[in-house]
Order: C-alpha cells, then structure tokens, then sequence
C-alpha cells in the first residue's frame, strides 16, 4: 500500500510538472506524444507555410524587376517620343543647317540613351538580356543584339510560374529587321543632309512603329504586375490563416492550462496527504 501510494505522488507530481510547463512555454505541444494527429497536422501547416514562404521570396523578387522594366520602358517611350518630335521638325524644309545639325545631335544623344537603356539591369540581371549580361553591344558604327530571347521564369505559388523578362528584340525592333538603332542613325544622317521626305514619311511612320512596340510591352508588364500582386496577396492570406492554425494546434489556452495546474496540483496535494496517512499506519504497525 505503501508503495502505491508513492507511485500516486509521482504520478500526480508528474502531472503538475507537464501543466506547468505548459503554461510557461504556452505551448500545448512539446512533443509528438502529447498529441500525435494534432503534433502530425501542426507539421503538415508549417510545412506548407515553409513553401509559401519561398513563393513569396520568388514573387517579391519578380515584382522587383517587372517594376524596374515598368521604369525602363516608360524612359525608352519617352525617348521615342521625343525622336518622334525631332524628325517631324527635321522633315520641315524651312530648316537651316544650324538647327539641323543641333536636332541631330539631340538624336545622337537619345541613341546613346537608348544603348544604357537596353542594358540597363535589376539586381545584378539584364532587364532585357533574357540570359545575357547585356542585351545589345554598340560598336559606335552600330548597335547589335547580344540578348539570347531566354524566358526568365519565377515559380510564384504551387500552380504558376510567371515569366518576368521582357525580350530586347521585341522591344528595340530587331526582330521586325530594323532596330530602333538603326532607324535613329538614319534620322542622324538625313536630318544633316535635309532628306526631308525621308524624315517626314518613312521614318516619322517607323518611329510610330517602335512607340507601338514599346506601348505593348508596358501592357504586358503591368499584366504581369498585376497577376503576381495578386498572388502575393493571396499567399499572405493563406500565410496568415495557416499561422492561426498552427497556433490553434500547438499553443495552450491560457485559461484551460490555469485550471488544468489548479486541478493537477489539488491531486498532487491529495497524494501527499494519503502518502503521509498510509505513512503512519504502517509505522503504527511496526511499533
């Protein structure tokens, strides 16, 4: 009897012990053996908000360069713009050769412009380079395409996969044959030598061209935009409910755990006075 008794002590010691760890870690569990399915749920959740986590690295990485592309097409359109501005005044016979060699030199200017623009990069990649370091090379007698069309994918959540690059030849023309560089060096030459109907008709209309190209890649970039900011919302909610979950499995309930130490220790209590009754018989006994 004796021995039982102490056996009840240490068990109800135990069972104080657990309750109060409970309540000074604020966790429900501490190990899989305090509640295996929920212990195995726990797991499953922050596995998947581990996953999620990364999608939202890879996501935030993308907006950064659709965003930074956002910038660089917005300049290049501006620049057009302002070429477009410049061969109409070229293409006007009235002009004497001061003013066009200064307008050609504006459009000299907006070429070397372009060049940075086309290599510029985000975070240590080409914009427009697809796999390249830099998307075109200027000779100084012309410009070439160096970019290889490479499509720089991001895998933003389990189901999409986004490409975030933008392609040089879509957007500077080589693929239509003639780049927007070699159309400005042949504004340059023709502003200098007065071919105004060259300059007010076919280059005026090529120029228009390449503002339609350069127009349909920022479509194509705030489409994008717009689909990877909704993903990462989308990813924070789920994020953020799978947290609640977690928490919900794993954390104790502060109240519960209360009444559960007050409940623990009465017993423990109790086993220490049947403890200490049954004690005392059995020295009587042995007296």
């Amino acid at each position: 009897m004796w021995r039982s008794s102490l056996g009840d002590v240490a068990a109800a010691q135990l069972q104080r012990h657990n309750a109060q760890a409970r309540i000074s870690s604020g966790r429900r569990i501490e190990r899989v053996s305090d509640d295996p399915a929920g212990a195995q749920r726990a797991m499953e959740m922050t596995s998947e908000a581990a996953a999620i986590d990364q999608y939202r690295r890879a996501g935030e990485d993308a907006i950064r360069i659709v965003n930074a592309q956002d910038g660089a097409l917005q300049s290049i359109l501006d620049r057009l713009t302002r070429a477009q501005e410049l061969t109409i005044a070229a293409g006007n016979s009235a002009l004497d050769g001061e003013a066009r060699e200064a307008a050609a030199l504006q459009v000299e200017e907006i070429r070397d412009e372009l060049v940075q623009l086309a290599n510029s990069s985000q975070g240590g990649r080409s914009l427009f380079g697809g796999f390249e370091d830099v998307s075109v090379d200027d000779s100084g007698a012309s410009v070439t395409l160096l970019a290889d069309g490479g499509e720089v994918l991001r895998r933003i959540s389990g189901d999409r996969v986004i490409q975030v690059n933008v392609d040089a030849s879509e957007v500077f023309g080589f693929g239509a044959g003639r780049s927007v560089f070699d159309v400005l060096d042949d504004i340059i030459a023709e502003t200098r030598s007065g071919d105004v109907a060259s300059l007010s008709t076919t280059r005026t209309a090529e120029l228009e061209q390449l503002r339609d190209g350069v127009d349909n890649g920022l479509g194509t970039v705030g489409a994008r935009s717009v689909t990877i900011e909704q993903t990462l919302g989308d990813l924070s909610s789920r994020r953020d409910r799978l947290t609640g979950a977690v928490a919900d499995i794993v954390d104790v309930d502060i109240a519960e755990a209360t009444i559960a130490y007050s409940e623990a220790n009465l017993a423990y209590e109790a086993a220490l006075a049947v403890t200490a009754q049954v004690n005392r018989i059995s020295l009587l006994d042995y007296l």
